[in-house]
């Protein structure tokens, strides 16, 4: 009876951990969205690739050509890559619009569309 008891706990002990440790990494998601909701990430030119998507070749030509693209026309271009986890679908375009706000991206007189 002793030994079915033990077994029965050593048991349920193994199958609630796995749990535990998931409910955890929802709680940890959830964090590390609200902090980069409170303070977006700082911008380096018009290209910010923290995902490393981009050669710094590939960047370098994006940043000359939406430099000259915002000369000629004065509309101003970002391109940002991040990482899925950064934020939930629903809030991408709040992000989106609180990190052109954050970064002064667009120009007052004109009127900004994402």
């Amino acid at each position: 009876m002793k030994k079915l008891l033990s077994f029965i706990i050593l048991f349920l002990s193994i199958n609630l951990y796995p749990q535990e440790i998931e409910n955890s990494n929802i709680d940890s998601l959830k964090i590390f969205q609200d902090l980069y909701w409170l303070k977006p990430i700082n911008h380096y030119g018009w290209v910010t690739d923290y995902e490393k998507f981009y050669s710094k070749k590939e960047i370098k030509n994006l940043n000359t050509l939406i430099t000259k693209f915002e000369k000629q026309t004065s509309n101003e271009i970002a391109i940002i890559t991040l990482d899925s986890l950064r934020v939930t679908e629903e809030n991408f375009d709040a992000l989106s619009l609180r990190v052109a706000n954050e970064w002064g991206i667009g120009k007052p007189e004109k009127k900004m569309e994402f």
